[in-house]
C-alpha cells in the first residue's frame, strides 16, 4: 500500500537553534515509549541538528530495461542528531519510532546494500567504537551513555565532514521482517577494511535500541540518469518494490514487499499518536518532486 501523497516533504523549520539535546538526555536517562515520544515531539518542533539538513548523493551504474543507467540516492550525511550543533547528540530510536519519523517527512530507512554504498562512498570513514556497557544491566540504553558515545565519535571525527560512515549500526529495511514482525533488523558498523561488525540480523524485539544504533535517512526520490543525460525521478518507496531497481537496492535479494523498518507499534505509542494498529508505523509519504529542494534548506 502506498503512503499518502504530500505536496512537499523534508524536515520542519528550526524553531530553537540553541536547544540542548545533552541536557535532554541527562533529564531523560531511561529508554521507553515516553522518551521516544519526547524525542519525536522535539523533532516535530524542528529541534534537530542543522547538519541533519545536509544530504549527499551515492551512485552506482546498473542495467535497467536493457540500458546502463546511473542510479543516484540522496542520503543524510549523518545519523539522526538532536539539538544545536554545540549541544547535539546522535539519537538512537526503536524501529517503529524511526519509521514513524521517516514516514512523516517523506524519507525511508536504508537496506543493507544502501548501507554498503554509503560506507564505500563516504567522505569520512570512522572506526567503530564498541564499549563494555553490555556487561552492565541497562547501560547500553541510558541517555547519558548516548551522550558519551556521541562525544567519542566527535573526538574521532575531529571536525571532518561530508558523508560520514562507520560510527553506528543501521536500523534497516529487509524482507526478514515479514516473517519476524516483532523484531528490529540491524546491520553495519563497518571497520575500515569494509567488513561490518554486525551482519544482517534480527536479534532484538522491535522496541529495542542502544547506543550503537543509528537512524540514517534516504531521500524521497531515486534519480536515474541515462547515457544521453536524461533524468527520471522515481519515488523511493516505488523503487524499493520495483522488480529491477528493488532487487538492486536490496543487494540482489527480492524487492521489498514492505518498505517499513517495523511492522507494528506498542499500545502506548498508538494511544499517544492516535494511530490504529493497522496504521502504525505509517507507510512512507510520497512527496512532490519539488520537495527535493527541502532537503537542503
Amino acid at each position: 500500500m502506498a503512503g499518502q501523497t504530500r505536496a512537499n516533504c523534508g524536515w520542519p523549520r528550526l524553531i530553537n537553534s540553541e536547544w540542548n539535546a545533552k541536557a535532554f538526555y541527562q533529564k531523560n536517562p531511561s529508554p521507553g515509549v515516553a522518551r521516544e515520544l519526547a524525542v519525536i515531539a522535539e523533532i516535530m518542533n524542528g529541534n534537530l541538528s542543522p547538519k541533519m539538513r545536509e544530504f549527499s548523493t551515492v551512485s552506482e551504474m546498473i542495467q535497467f530495461r536493457g540500458s546502463p543507467v546511473q542510479v543516484n540516492l540522496s542520503i543524510s550525511n549523518d545519523y539522526l542528531t538532536l539539538g544545536s550543533n554545540a549541544q547535539s547528540v546522535r539519537t538512537p530510536l526503536s524501529s517503529y519510532a524511526a519509521q514513524y519519523l521517516a514516514s512523516q517527512f517523506g524519507f525511508v530507512l536504508p537496506t543493507s546494500h544502501i548501507v554498503d554504498l554509503i560506507f564505500t562512498q563516504a567522505d569520512t570513514r570512522l572506526e567503530p567504537q564498541p564499549t563494555d556497557w553490555y556487561k552492565h544491566e541497562g547501560q547500553m540504553h541510558l541517555g547519558p551513555n548516548y551522550l558519551l558515545h556521541h562525544e567519542m565519535i566527535e573526538r574521532q571525527r575531529a571536525n571532518r565532514g561530508g558523508l560520514l560512515a562507520g560510527h553506528k549500526k543501521d536500523v534497516i529495511l529487509t524482507n526478514l521482517l515479514d516473517s519476524q514482525p516483532d523484531r528490529v533488523a540491524i546491520y553495519g558498523w563497518h571497520r575500515k577494511n569494509g567488513r561490518p561488525i554486525q551482519p544482517v540480523s534480527t536479534p532484538h524485539n522491535l522496541d529495542y535500541e542502544d547506543y550503537s544504533h543509528g537512524i540514517r535517512f534516504v531521500g524521497p526520490w531515486v534519480e536515474l540518469v541515462d547515457e544521453q543525460g536524461g533524468r527520471t525521478l522515481i519515488p523511493t518507496p516505488h523503487a524499493l518494490r520495483d522488480p529491477v531497481l528493488g532487487r538492486w537496492l536490496n543487494g540482489g535479494e527480492a524487492p521489498l514487499r514492505d518498505v517499513r523498518a517495523a511492522r507494528s507499534c506498542p499500545e502506548e505509542f498508538l494511544k499517544a499518536t492516535g494511530l490504529t494498529a493497522s496504521q502504525c508505523p505509517p507507510q512512507p509519504s510520497l512527496c512532490d518532486s519539488d520537495s527535493r529542494i527541502e532537503l537542503q534548506d
